[in-house]
């Protein structure tokens, strides 16, 4: 089964990273969205957590994910910045960012 995971309005993304800890190992799509308009901003917006966070979703270790997994099985998380969850409405595709990072494991 593959998990399929949101997040919409997660400040400084400490529950898209919990939702990472938990599903990691299991075949899932993680999109985390903030309204902070990039990784800099976050930084400075949220010192004290947000270094270790952005390193856990952007650099996944064999702790948090298994890279034994085949491509279409493995676990992806994409960080999308500067999402405002109220104008989801107005947007033209489903997520709409200024910038975003994916990475795969």
């Amino acid at each position: 089964r593959r998990y399929r995971i949101l997040t919409v309005g997660d400040g400084d993304l400490t529950l898209s990273r919990a939702l990472w800890r938990a599903y990691g190992r299991n075949p899932m799509d993680l999109v985390a969205t903030t309204l902070v308009s990039s990784p800099e901003e976050l930084v400075r917006t949220y010192p004290s957590t947000a270094p270790v966070v952005l390193q856990e979703l952007l650099h996944p270790t064999q702790e948090t994910t298994s890279s034994s997994y085949t491509n279409d099985t493995r676990a992806h998380c994409q960080v999308c910045f500067n999402v405002d969850a109220t104008q989801l409405h107005d947007a033209t595709s489903p997520i709409h960012t200024s910038s975003s990072t994916s990475i795969t494991e």
